[in-house]
């Protein structure tokens, strides 16, 4: 079975810098896409302008954001209200949230400074893990001539989003369907804001023979591509769930079971028979299963749970891996009975 084709992706420079201030987007969005480009699910392009567009704009984010919230109204109290007994427990209570909110105000902006806040962090794993393109001169002098011409996008006398536009021009193949993830009106169609300037549809559509998508957010694009992706840990998860079920190997079995094992709790019921199937379809997984951390995986998935897999199969299972042997084997051995030794037994 052939690999899904990963999903092309640009995030603009207005993205990253939402998550330094108050955005409906949220730090999980950006696990998501760190865990989506190291399972090649996603390839994600980052001009070099972007970068640079980071930097400067940056700490005016983090200025802007922090002086708002420096400035929540922690106001006294009207004169009316003074005397009564319930005043005095408000007064102790603005004065805990004002030093709580200063304390905190110092300590995230010491954070800062040190480029130790969580999203910096996970924005620059995410630049690490992309296609990385630098601005060279025939970009720039590309970037310069649609500006001069006043093509977008892009404000009038602004270079930088037509760089970017250029610089993926550039690097992408002919097929390449892009999904465009920006905030601000510069590839936006101005008559349908939900969709990509008509410009930009018609020269990527004669340049790449392809479409281009736009989402205004990270968490609208990956709900629509990514639906059963709640958490950046399913993506790993559902990853390693795949690279078993198509496992063409003893080897990648082994691999593939040691990739799943972190996630045994995790499971869901779907999940399960999914791994269950597996095991009694492919015979790169029947063929080992006497092979300790195959068994023991599969062992551990079952217990407990065999009410959630179609009978025939649970018994197919069971016996394909010997687990009521290591059930017998529970009941005949003492308390210190050593499970990997059991485990390590071909049966």
């Amino acid at each position: 079975m052939s690999a899904k084709k990963p999903i092309h992706l640009f995030i603009d420079t207005n993205i990253f810098l939402s998550f330094y201030a108050y955005s409906k987007d949220n730090l999980e969005e950006l696990k998501k896409i760190v865990s989506l480009i190291k399972t090649n699910q996603i390839k994600l392009y980052i001009p070099q302008q972007v970068i640079h567009e980071y930097y400067r704009r940056r700490e005016d984010k983090l200025a802007a954001s922090l002086k708002e919230f420096e400035g929540i109204s922690t106001s006294g109290i009207p004169r009316y209200i003074e005397e009564l007994d319930a005043a005095n427990s408000y007064k102790e209570a603005i004065e805990k949230a004002r030093k709580a909110r200063n304390e905190l105000a110092n300590f995230v902006r010491d954070q800062a400074e040190r480029n130790e806040l969580a999203a910096d962090k996970l924005i620059h794993e995410i630049f690490d893990a992309a296609k990385y393109i630098k601005t060279n001169d025939e970009i720039y002098k590309a970037a310069l001539k649609r500006m001069n011409i006043g093509n977008p996008p892009g404000k009038a006398n602004s270079l930088g989003d037509r760089v970017n536009w250029e610089a993926l021009l550039a690097n992408t193949e002919k097929g390449t369907e892009l999904h465009i993830v920006s905030k601000d009106g510069d590839f936006k169609s101005p008559l349908n804001p939900i969709r990509p300037h008509v410009f930009l549809i018609s020269e990527w559509r004669e340049r790449k023979e392809s479409e281009i998508r736009l989402h205004s957010e990270l968490k609208p694009f990956l709900s629509s591509e990514f639906p059963d992706i709640k958490f950046a840990v399913d993506v790993e998860k559902k990853n390693a769930i795949s690279y078993l079920v198509n496992s063409g190997s003893f080897s990648s079995t082994h691999d593939a079971i040691a990739k799943l094992t972190p996630f045994i709790d995790a499971i869901s019921k779907d999940e399960l028979i999914e791994i269950v199937n597996a095991a009694l379809e492919n015979s790169q997984i029947k063929r080992i299963s006497m092979d300790s951390d195959v068994r023991r995986f599969y062992y551990e998935i079952m217990n407990g749970k065999s009410e959630f897999i179609p009978p025939d199969k649970s018994v197919a299972v069971e016996e394909l891996f010997n687990i009521k042997g290591y059930n017998k084997a529970l009941e005949n051995f003492s308390d210190d009975f050593d499970i990997d030794i059991f485990f390590s037994q071909k049966q």
